[in-house]
């Protein structure tokens, strides 16, 4: 008896502290959702939180689509913000704006703080709550130099936007038809969705004619799984077809390959089941 309790004494003391990490861990990690504006990158938007772009990609891509170079404007991320407060421990809250001080007079409108005369970056790095070393690496400077106008983005900050509302519409078949038509638009580089109902082992071929610039199509399915597309994709005018794994309803994506030259482009598209 003696020995089996000696034994669970020390599974315990054991997992406690497995357990304690675990809770530390959780706690560290904060999440920001960001609409993404034109000119962004991944990377702008790593060095402003302090993580990878491959993170923001990882936890995106669906929203973002199949390449990483393009971030369409008004496209919600989801970004890991693991800048803290460190650098300002004595200022809880997390990073913000503290207001106008000596050294720090400049205009801040999130996340970009515009230097004032007389400004000076260990003053700007305590106004928001951060270190002077976070606000060098967000912005790739290589010293402490800084001048009137300069702007700089302070990481952490988030930038308050009304919530995106995304464009969906299911799209219903005639009686005895297997396929149906649609015109849309692209408005301000947010995708247009589409939600279709069909049944494993069918096929599901998409036809897309662009009215401007070329524009990517993606399947998502039940179990947020992602389709193989085939055929032709990327393009002004586009064919693709698959066979379809799961029964259930399929979301069907359209953005522009490119970010496009007018803010609403348009174009038409093709569904067919069969």
């Amino acid at each position: 008896m003696k020995h089996k309790m000696i034994m669970a004494l020390a599974a315990l003391l054991i997992v406690a502290p497995l357990l304690w990490i675990d809770g530390q861990s959780a706690q560290a990690q904060s999440y920001v959702t960001v609409v993404a504006q034109r000119g962004d990158t991944l990377s702008k938007l790593a060095r402003a939180y302090c993580t990878t772009w491959q993170e923001i990609y990882n936890i995106n891509r669906q929203a973002i689509g199949p390449n990483p170079n393009i971030l369409e404007p008004g496209t919600v991320l989801t970004i890991p913000n693991r800048c803290g407060n460190s650098g300002n421990p004595g200022n809880p809250g997390g990073v913000y704006d503290r207001g106008p001080r000596t050294g720090a007079t400049g205009t801040f409108s999130a996340p970009i703080y515009t230097v004032a005369w007389g400004d000076n970056l260990n003053a700007i790095a305590a106004r928001f709550g951060v270190s002077t070393d976070t606000v060098r690496q967000a912005n790739g400077m290589w010293n402490d130099s800084i001048w009137v106008g300069m702007t700089l983005t302070i990481p952490g900050t988030v930038v308050a936007v009304p919530p995106v509302q995304p464009s969906v519409e299911r799209v219903q078949f005639a009686p005895g038809s297997v396929s149906a038509s649609r015109s849309g638009t692209t408005a301000w580089g947010v995708p247009m969705t589409y939600v279709l109902s069909a049944r494993a082992g069918q096929q599901m071929e998409v036809y897309t004619a662009s009215h401007g610039d070329p524009l990517a199509l993606s399947i998502t399915g039940p179990y947020n799984t992602v389709v193989t597309l085939n055929g032709v994709n990327y393009d002004v005018q586009n064919s693709v077809w698959t066979t379809l794994p799961y029964s259930g309803d399929y979301f069907v994506k359209v953005q522009p390959a490119v970010i496009p030259e007018g803010p609403s482009p348009a174009f038409d598209i093709t569904f067919v089941i069969r």
